[in-house]
Parts: structure tokens; sequence; C-alpha cells
């Protein structure tokens, strides 16, 4: 394990905005496809503005926030790594 850390260290230094943008595409295909580990809410008693969108606006409104949300990821990643 500790060699695959020693191969990948080297790479994920110069190009970290990779995985800010893999984070995104995460968070936008767990929300398209409805996978439970990113949009489950159910049993969580969370008290921040998603957890609002979830009360007010459902499951629709909270995977369409989950969306939004890597997008915006991924539109970071993406300038950051042009601009950094």
């Amino acid at each position: 394990m500790e060699a695959l850390y020693r191969k990948c260290e080297p790479i994920l230094r110069e190009n970290w905005q990779f995985l800010v943008v893999a984070g995104g595409l995460l968070l936008l295909l767990g929300s398209i496809f409805r996978w439970n580990w990113v949009c489950g809410n159910e049993s969580a008693e969370h008290k921040g503005l998603l957890h609002f969108i979830y009360i007010f606006w459902g499951e629709a409104g909270y995977r369409i926030a989950m969306g939004l949300l890597g997008l915006l990821l991924m539109a970071i990643g993406i300038a950051m790594l042009f601009l950094w």
C-alpha cells in the first residue's frame, strides 16, 4: 500500500485539482443515479442548507441541489487546473 502511495503522491501534489473534479463528478453521478450513500438524507438529523432543501423540496430538490453542487465543484476544479 505504501508503494502505491509513493507512486501517487507526486502526481497528486502537482495535479490536486483532479481530485476536486472527481469529487464533483461523484456527487453529480450520485444524484443522477440515486446512490443512497450520496443522497440518503432520511436517517441523518443534519441542520444545514441541504437538510433545509430536503425538508421543503423533498428528495427531487435534494438531488438537484447535490447535482448542482457537483457541477460547481467540477467547475472550480477545472478553473483551478488552468489558473493554479
